[in-house]
């Protein structure tokens, strides 16, 4: 990446070939989803099969709403020099969560319905930086899966935030120029802007879209 490039995570990789893929076009970040509720979700051994084949990738493993022990022991099991964990910033076990695994190994991934109030951004200044998404697909009244959605949300809530962090929630290679040139994050996370179907890529809109978000300057 050049000096003042943008980030590019690219999420919801279930497959070999595709995570290969994203990691030689340029992909800062790999996130593999193991939360059992998600369409994109794999399991710890296929998990542990992609790590395997790109051992200098970083790659995040991206959690819902699941059970603290349930989100330590997968990363326990899965072993790689440059590992994190996505978490969503209103999961019960947040604060016990992070006492546990070192906070620059930690991603929180914020649900955005409205504008960020300043106490949150000050909540945050632990981390090296967060993610803000769409408001997660509720399954029914007691289960929701945060983010994945593949809808957007109102950037106008991010346009003054002054604080690093990934813009996720729809974003895809017909609006991430626009979502660049509005709210200058450090850089875009994409699970289905860039599929075919639930956790398979399609290779040539991936690899557009990270050469497009490369060939972009931040402010």
């Amino acid at each position: 990446m050049k000096k003042n490039g943008f980030l590019v995570k690219i999420c919801g990789l279930t497959n070999l070939k595709d995570a290969k893929d994203a990691y030689e076009k340029g992909a800062d970040y790999l996130g593999i989803v193991l939360h059992p509720l998600s369409k994109r979700c794999a399991d710890i051994e296929k998990a542990q099969n992609i790590i395997n084949l790109l051992p200098d990738a970083k790659f995040v493993l991206v959690f819902g709403f699941d059970e603290e022990d349930y989100i330590l022991s997968c990363r326990q099991k899965l072993k790689t020099k440059n590992l994190y964990v996505q978490l969503p910033s209103d999961h019960k076990s947040f604060d016990s969560i992070i006492q546990k695994i070192d906070v620059e190994n930690i991603i929180p991934s914020v649900a955005v319905k409205e504008e960020i109030a300043p106490e949150i951004i000050k909540k945050f200044d632990i981390f090296s930086f967060v993610i803000f998404d769409s408001a997660g697909i509720q399954i029914d009244k007691t289960k929701i899966i945060p983010g994945g959605s593949g809808k957007t949300f109102n950037w106008n809530f991010l346009v003054n935030i002054n604080m690093p962090f990934l813009l996720a929630g729809g974003i895809n290679l017909e609006n991430v120029s626009e979502a660049l040139e509005k709210v200058n994050p450090l850089g875009v996370d994409t699970a289905s802007g860039v599929e075919k179907s639930y956790g398979i890529k399609d290779t040539e809109k991936m690899i557009n879209f990270i050469k497009l978000v490369k060939s972009k300057q931040r402010r």
